[in-house]
């Protein structure tokens, strides 16, 4: 399978569009799409679509704004992110490239993204245990009840599209596979699943407004789907200190 990743560049002014052609770039495994919408539009699309890679020019931005809506879309999203601006920066979040230098400026941009693809194909642990006790906790976390079957389904649909990562899974084939392996059709899946993702969004939706439950707010919005909520948790389980750490132990 080639790994292909959906990048999204969020470009006011339009200033890498001539620099980051879609053709030349999906056949080193980019799909690129261009957004010039305003930052709030920005949080909606990543609830909407599912983005490996954001790239954003702070050119024309109001930059204090940008850095908040970046950090809910790190937190929340997409964990890669390329931001090119007047000045080369570095920090353990985002991936940096200054704009001033213009020499091979697109050679460079090239080269990061590259750097992006070798991070995000690296093999992600497959201590199954840890896993699906990381994959309760989240779910616990979002307050799905442990009690309604959709809360196992979220489980193993959550572990299949982690275990073949980075590579992309089919929700309806998740479905099939579940419903195979419980004695149920697909359909009843994903109307279980459905169900539990609902009443959880529900219930994070009137609890009490304090800042860490309007984060939890941010990440479940009561029109995610079941598709972006499984992605939503397998790119948590990817940057999981704990089974990044636990794949350096499997791999010496």
């Amino acid at each position: 399978m080639n790994l292909c990743l959906k990048t999204l560049i969020y470009d006011i002014e339009g200033n890498l569009k001539d620099l980051l052609t879609a053709d030349e770039y999906n056949e080193f495994g980019f799909e690129m799409t261009y957004f010039n919408d305003n930052c709030n539009n920005l949080l909606i699309y990543h609830c909407q679509n599912k983005v490996d890679i954001l790239i954003v020019d702070e050119s024309g931005q109001d930059k204090e704004r940008l850095a908040v809506a970046l950090d809910i879309i790190h937190s929340n999203f997409c964990q890669n992110i390329l931001v090119v601006g007047s000045e080369a920066r570095q920090d353990d979040k985002y991936f940096y490239l200054s704009s001033e230098e213009k020499i091979n400026f697109d050679l460079r941009l090239g080269m990061k993204l590259l750097e992006i693809k070798r991070k995000i194909s690296a093999k992600p642990s497959h201590n199954l245990s840890l896993i699906k006790s990381k994959i309760c906790d989240v779910l616990n976390e979002y307050k799905f009840s442990m009690r309604h079957a959709g809360f196992k389904y979220f489980s193993e649909a959550i572990l299949k599209a982690y275990m073949i990562f980075p590579y992309e899974y089919s929700t309806m084939n998740l479905y099939k596979e579940i419903a195979l392996e419980y004695g149920k059709s697909a359909s009843a899946i994903e109307k279980s699943m459905r169900t539990a993702l609902f009443r959880a969004s529900s219930k994070v939706n009137v609890m009490p407004q304090t800042a860490e439950n309007m984060k939890l707010r941010a990440q479940l919005p009561r029109d995610l789907t079941n598709n972006m909520a499984i992605s939503t948790i397998v790119t948590r389980l990817i940057t999981d200190k704990d089974l990044c750490d636990e794949e350096e132990v499997l791999v010496k």
